[in-house]
Formats: C-alpha cells, structure tokens, sequence
C-alpha cells in the first residue's frame, strides 16, 4: 500500500512538471511569435486578431470594392472553398481558400505583389470571418493594403454584379 501511494505521487509530480513546463514553453512561443495573442482577453476588441492587424484592416461596401477593382486599383480575392468558387465566383476574382490556403498561397504570390491592394470576400452571411482570417495571414506575409468586402459573395450576387460559373485562369 505504501509502495502504491509513492507510485501515485511520483506519477502526479511528473504529469504536474509535464503541465507547467508546457504552459511556460506555450508562454514563450506565442511572445516571439508575430500573431501572438494576448494573454488577457480583457483588453482585446476582437479575439483572435491581434491589435496591429486589426488596425490595418479596412472594409467596404460591394459597390465602392467593384469601382476600385473596375478601375484597375486592386485585386479581388475569393477565400471561399474551391468547390463553391469553381460553382460561381466574383468576375476576375482570384482563388485563395481559407482552408487550403498553403496549396494555393505558392500560386498566389506569384501572380499578385505584395504592394497591390486587395479587396477579400467570403461567403458573407453576416460578417465574414474567413476573409478576416486569411487577411490576417496576409498581413503577416508581407501584403500591405487589405480590405475586406462586406457581407461577401452573398452581397456581390444581390446586387447582380457580374459573375462567372467557370474557372477563370489568374492573369
């Protein structure tokens, strides 16, 4: 019975040195790393998005985003599934899914500079939240001037701007 009770102990020091030394390695990486979060939530406008993204992010309406990208002045980007972009997608928009964007991102940077401005969309809902996440991935790879197009895809079709139904090649 004795020898049981120092098992017991000895196994519950480890697992208690296993859990400290993981919350204080998990301290360190996410102070070094460029997306860390803040510890306390209490301070944070919006979870998830840390302050100096959050501050460079812009938004607009699917109209003034049309103008800017009709004149010439920027790049739609679909962050919607592959499947759903190849169904219908924003005329001249470029394909950039959240959820696969490492396959696509090697693609994407090779058509599209890092200075030109992008105007993002997603499914569009309510508010949409993949665009907000891919550009936050942007951001920290180096693309400057992101906006994010209001109420998405959803608001693009309500307003019958143009759309296509087939895969359209990057130029």
């Amino acid at each position: 019975m004795h020898n049981l009770k120092n098992l017991v102990t000895r196994d519950f020091v480890k697992i208690i040195l296993i859990l400290v030394t993981s919350l204080i390695l998990a301290i360190v990486v996410n102070a070094i790393h460029p997306m860390g979060l803040p510890l306390r939530l209490n301070k944070v406008k919006n979870p998830g998005m840390p302050e100096w993204v959050w501050n460079k992010l812009k938004s607009t309406d699917v109209k003034t985003a049309f103008n800017e990208i009709s004149n010439g002045r920027g790049v739609v980007v679909d962050v919607r599934e592959e499947k759903d972009y190849k169904k219908e997608y924003a005329q001249g928009s470029i394909s950039l899914p959240y959820y696969e964007f490492e396959k696509f991102y090697p693609e994407f940077v090779k058509k599209v500079s890092k200075e030109e401005p992008l105007y993002l969309y997603c499914y569009g809902i309510t508010n949409c939240i993949l665009s907000y996440r891919v550009a936050k991935r942007l951001f920290v790879l180096g693309y400057k001037d992101i906006t994010i197009i209001k109420q998405g895809f959803s608001a693009w079709k309500k307003l019958n701007i143009s759309t296509d139904n087939k895969i359209q090649q990057m130029k």
